[in-house]
């Protein structure tokens, strides 16, 4: 229903769909055309949850809630239990309506609302409510949002990255749970554990997100990424492998949204510059962008770029310009304080994302590599992949959830500044 993209936020709410008298069966999803020959998949929810729903709005996959007026909670954080597995969202209220939701809620929370079996349970700040409607869910989600953003190149609301496909480093890829690292980390004869002076090293860093102004909070704590290190060469740090993933900061889920992997080799143990690309142009395909020297060219540098949109295909040379800066500019690095830089970039600057989701880019991958002049022999081999798509709905996600414990912190003072004053 490719009609639905062209919904906008004000007809839903001017319309009242939220709270229409007619609706569907106890349980059951039920759709309505909306202004613009749009639709909205609507369900009632368990008290004090008036209903759901969920629509293509601006181009974004939207989850929307209405609720008995007075009901509220302190994070607005509605959660949907289906069998051993639960998804969160954050959602805030929509501008001056009495409306609440998440105008890019990700691909993963709404499959868990359109694919939850009979038994599942919707929550309000991890407070069971009640059943979760589940009847006609899916056909009345596909209906309304199963299109969304198919009319423009931008991916903010891609599907998260599957762990069993996709681009990877060292078969770690986006979307990844740090258990499913830990494993890719073994597999590949990585260190997945603390073993510090043994020839390798493993290397978690918890932190709280830097108190950059306006979305920098010091209680958002969480771990924001890895290294994982072997060195070819005893207590040499300069020479081996190093490996280092960043997790997206709250409220999203835990996952990778960066992986990095620097190779430094000793002399006359690196490979070759030309079998390497090949190598490389073997597992991601044909790049978007190279600079490659030709052969006679004295030139000991070459980078490569992997850009691909939100159904996996391979953009063209087009996309370097507005899409390196997303992956470049992050510093997902192979040490922690620049791991940790990576997260506080995503954390803390909403819109560094948006050149290239808007240029249509949802993954990037770049490569780098000096080689000697002479012998083609490689020293240093960079790789850095980046899920921009995702990466840019957290930055969303983070700078509005610390907007709402901002507020939250205001009207409790001016509260115990009105209190203060009535004392006396």
């Amino acid at each position: 229903m490719a009609a639905s993209r062209v919904l906008g936020l004000a007809g839903v709410m001017a319309a009242g769909m939220l709270c229409s008298s007619a609706m569907a069966a106890p349980g059951a999803w039920e759709v309505l055309p909306t202004p613009g020959g749009g639709a909205l998949a609507k369900a009632a929810g368990p008290a004090p949850v008036i209903s759901i729903a969920v629509a293509c709005v601006d181009n974004k996959r939207t989850f929307l809630m209405k609720l008995a007026p007075g009901a509220t909670a302190p994070r607005m954080v509605v959660g949907v239990q289906a069998g051993g597995a639960r998804s969160e969202l954050q959602i805030s209220r929509i501008g001056q309506t009495d409306g609440w939701g998440n105008l890019d809620a990700p691909a993963e929370f709404l499959a868990r609302l359109a694919t939850a079996p009979a038994g599942s349970t919707l929550s309000l700040d991890g407070r069971p409510l009640g059943p979760l409607p589940v009847g006609n869910a899916g056909p009345a989600i596909r209906q309304a949002a199963g299109d969304c953003g198919a009319a423009t190149a931008t991916t903010a609301s891609a599907p998260a990255p599957a762990p069993g496909g996709g681009p990877d480093i060292r078969g770690i890829r986006p979307g990844m749970t740090l258990p499913e690292v830990q494993a890719a980390l073994k597999a590949a004869g990585l260190p997945s554990v603390s073993r510090p002076y043994a020839g390798s090293t493993w290397q978690p860093q918890d932190a709280r997100l830097n108190t950059y102004e306006p979305y920098g909070r010091k209680d958002l704590t969480f771990e924001t990424s890895f290294t994982a290190r072997t060195f070819n060469v005893p207590n040499n740090w300069a020479i081996g492998d190093t490996v280092a993933a960043v997790f997206m900061p709250p409220p999203s889920q835990r996952r990778v949204w960066g992986v990095a992997q620097t190779s430094q080799y000793a002399p006359g143990k690196g490979p070759g510059a030309r079998s390497t690309i090949e190598a490389l142009t073997r597992k991601y395909g044909q790049p978007s962008f190279s600079f490659v020297p030709a052969p006679g060219v004295r030139a000991g540098t070459a980078r490569l770029s992997w850009y691909w949109d939100a159904r996996g295909r391979t953009l063209g040379p087009q996309a370097e310009a507005d899409c390196r800066g997303a992956v470049f500019n992050a510093y997902i690095g192979t040490i922690s304080s620049i791991s940790l830089m990576a997260t506080n970039i995503v954390a803390l600057k909403p819109d560094s994302m948006g050149p290239a989701v808007k240029a249509g880019c949802a993954m990037g991958l770049l490569v780098a590599m000096n080689f000697d002049v002479d012998t083609q022999e490689i020293s240093m081999l960079n790789l850095t992949l980046a899920d921009i798509a995702n990466a840019a709905r957290a930055q969303q996600a983070t700078a509005q959830l610390a907007q709402q414990r901002g507020a939250a912190e205001t009207n409790a003072q001016r509260k115990a500044a009105e209190d203060r004053k009535a004392a006396f």
